[in-house]
């Protein structure tokens, strides 16, 4: 005799899906006399399940499945064979909640590239003291942040791995609010990105048609004076060698010199130095990884002990 309870929240389906599937799981991994007792499930609406962008298919399989599988009551009482609705929350995250959710995100990350200890739970619990949604709720908008960063290419919170089911509009959101937040201006990437991957998931594409004369338009960015002393300094060491993997540059420049690029480790934006300790001169493939590759923070890592003139 046992109870299964899976309480599941109209909040955005990765609080409750995981609570409904566990409980699905636990329920039908047993033989079905053995359940003596009522199995109590207080799920969102058929319509929340519906309109929620982000609903799992997998967890709206489960709960198909599961209103035939399992007698599910209300104490004595049967509940109607639809879905028991219970108050809505909303869904769609305002200006403010992304606003203070990056803003906590970046002093989070700030502390992170300064060794300064700090507490991400405490950061969650504080933005869901101020807005109406659950700590996990925020934990999971940062990894969606982290995803943000990915894109630009530019480091993210460790134990916030990036989540990409995140909107065109909201990941555009939040790379504007990052640049205000730092005081830049840089050419948007993040929303261009996220529809190129969207459009991917999709199967059976025709061919695109394309622009024959794409339009144009004007983007102020911010960029850092760097030192040409420097650039000088690290490519001349560099002698025509990719100083990450050790390969000769890819092609020589048409007028005759060795082709390679100039890469801070600790990224200008970041607060890091323009000097020959933080500066390597690498082929465009290790630059882009050091970017965007999964393994940039090791490869990153590996470099301090490769070069004994860089300091971290």
């Amino acid at each position: 005799m046992f109870l299964v309870m899976a309480i599941c929240w109209t909040r955005p389906w990765f609080e409750w899906n995981e609570q409904c599937s566990t409980a699905f799981q636990i329920a039908n991994s047993e033989k079905m006399e053995e359940i003596q007792r009522v199995v109590l499930v207080t799920i969102l609406s058929w319509d929340d399940v519906q309109t929620t962008r982000q609903a799992s298919k997998v967890a709206v399989k489960e709960l198909r499945n599961a209103r035939h599988d399992l007698k599910i009551s209300y104490g004595s009482r049967p509940l109607a064979t639809g879905i028991a609705k219970v108050n809505r929350m909303p869904t769609k995250w305002t200006q403010g909640e992304l606003e203070a959710s990056v803003a906590a995100y970046m002093e989070m990350r700030r502390n992170e590239l300064n060794g300064v200890e700090y507490s991400k739970q405490a950061y969650y619990r504080d933005l869901s003291n101020r807005f109406d949604r659950s700590a996990k709720a925020f934990e999971y908008r940062m990894q969606n942040i982290s995803y943000v960063f990915s894109i630009m290419g530019r480091r993210w919170i460790n134990g916030l791995p990036p989540a990409k089911n995140v909107g065109i509009n909201v990941a555009r959101d939040i790379e504007n609010i990052i640049n205000r937040l730092e005081k830049r201006r840089d050419a948007p990437v993040a929303s261009f990105e996220v529809e190129v991957a969207n459009i991917r998931k999709k199967k059976d594409r025709l061919p695109p048609r394309g622009n024959e004369k794409p339009s144009a338009i004007d983007v102020t960015t911010t960029r850092f004076m760097r030192s040409a002393e420097v650039v000088a300094w690290v490519l001349d060491l560099a002698n025509g060698t990719c100083e990450c993997c050790g390969k000769q540059a890819p092609f020589m420049r048409d007028h005759g010199t060795p082709f390679l690029e100039v890469h801070h480790l600790k990224r200008l934006a970041d607060g890091g130095s323009d000097t020959i300790s933080n500066a390597i001169a690498i082929c465009p493939n290790c630059h882009r990884e050091l970017h965007y590759g999964a393994d940039k923070d090791q490869r990153r890592l590996v470099m301090y002990d490769l070069l004994e003139r860089l300091v971290e």
